[in-house]
């Protein structure tokens, strides 16, 4: 979303009950403007600060000047949505106080919220050595694994705090240095991606890549599904096929302009347009959904013969449907097989899935 004088009015964002925080803000500046007074100046460097990170204004180049669809976004916008993020721009000397905190805050701060190191016996640093130097720590590290290491001791006078080699992975560490807390995601990375002879056994392997989407079929709603996906798999496997390889299967708006499997809305999760809602067992139970899929035979056979995929009419059909196995899945009993499996997946899942739904219920109401 673009914002500018012309776009989202500032009030609009005073009325959100903290949503705020999960939309996809992108603020536009012309390459090579000045700013026009002190407070903008300060308005762009509170934009630009980690705290408000999805507000970092974005150059572009020259060409873009005149562009109707980038229009420049005022200071009074920004300041706005500097305000429904809790951050007072009102004036220079708000701004002025607001970075001072922020600078004196991360610099008490004794970790980054995230480090990404890579594998081996990499020391953990700890922000602001002259505060924290020789000063006692004790430290829980949660890996991945669900294993859990303890240490303690006290930190070098470079800040550094020895770590034995962790295993590539997601690893929780909390940190206490005297009174104050402090928690880190580190996220060892492999030095190298995978070898296909440590997948192959050093054997040769041959394999076949699609672009799921594109597949068309006789039984499919108008776009390539997991169904045909499968389908694919086998065959190539009955024929020595070693591997499927698939473009990026993450969520997207499924709107034509935004379909790009660079800009999805989460890669943590899968985009539902490619479901095959023939394959869901609650069409079994529910004869809303067998009919709508019988009234729409002659669309799904339109959508099936189109040279491009249909994203935004596959997307309404296949919600439609996939909203009846919803109230069908809701009539089940709560202590059925697929009850329980639902509530194992949004267990294992959490919170990163209910924010997933949540902003999607947002962002798109009419779905």
């Amino acid at each position: 979303m673009v914002l500018g004088k012309d776009h989202l009015a500032p009030a609009a964002f005073e009325d959100l009950d903290g949503g705020h925080r999960h939309l996809r803000v992108e603020l536009v500046d012309v390459a090579g403007n000045e700013e026009r007074d002190f407070h903008a100046s300060f308005v762009a460097r509170l934009c630009r600060c980690g705290a408000a990170s999805y507000l970092r204004p974005r150059c572009l180049p020259p060409r873009s000047r005149a562009s109707p669809s980038r229009p420049i976004t005022s200071d009074r916008t920004r300041i706005a949505i500097l305000r429904a993020l809790g951050i007072d721009a009102s004036s220079e000397a708000a701004c002025e106080a607001e970075l001072a905190r922020r600078a004196e805050q991360e610099r008490k701060t004794p970790l980054a919220p995230v480090a990404v190191v890579p594998e081996g016996a990499t020391p953990l640093l700890v922000s602001s050595p002259d505060i924290f130097r020789d000063v006692p720590y004790e430290l829980v590290l949660a890996l991945e694994s669900g294993e859990t290491r303890t240490s303690s001791g006290r930190v070098r006078a470079d800040g550094a705090i020895a770590l034995a080699s962790l295993p590539a992975g997601y690893h929780t560490l909390k940190l206490r240095l005297r009174d104050r807390e402090a928690e880190q995601l580190r996220i060892v990375a492999p030095a190298r991606c995978v070898h296909p002879s440590e997948v192959l056994a050093g054997k040769r392997g041959v394999g076949i890549t699609l672009q799921l989407y594109s597949v068309a079929s006789e039984r499919n709603q108008g776009i390539g599904d997991f169904t045909d996906l499968a389908t694919i798999a086998r065959w190539a496997g009955e024929r020595g096929a070693s591997f499927v390889g698939v473009n990026p299967l993450h969520a997207l708006r499924n709107i034509a302009g935004e379909i790009s499997p660079y800009s999805p809305i989460t890669r943590l999760f899968k985009n539902p347009i490619y479901l095959d809602v023939e394959a869901i067992p609650e069409l079994r139970e529910s004869e809303r959904a067998r009919a709508l899929l019988r009234s729409s035979r002659e669309e799904i056979a339109q959508l099936r013969a189109t040279d491009r995929v249909q994203y935004e009419r596959v997307q309404a059909l296949k919600m439609s449907i996939l909203a009846e196995l919803h109230r069908a899945f809701e009539r089940l009993p709560e202590g059925s097989q697929r009850w329980r499996a639902y509530r194992a997946f949004v267990a294992e899942q959490d919170p990163e899935l209910t924010a997933f739904v949540s902003f999607q219920a947002r962002a798109n109401p009419e779905l």
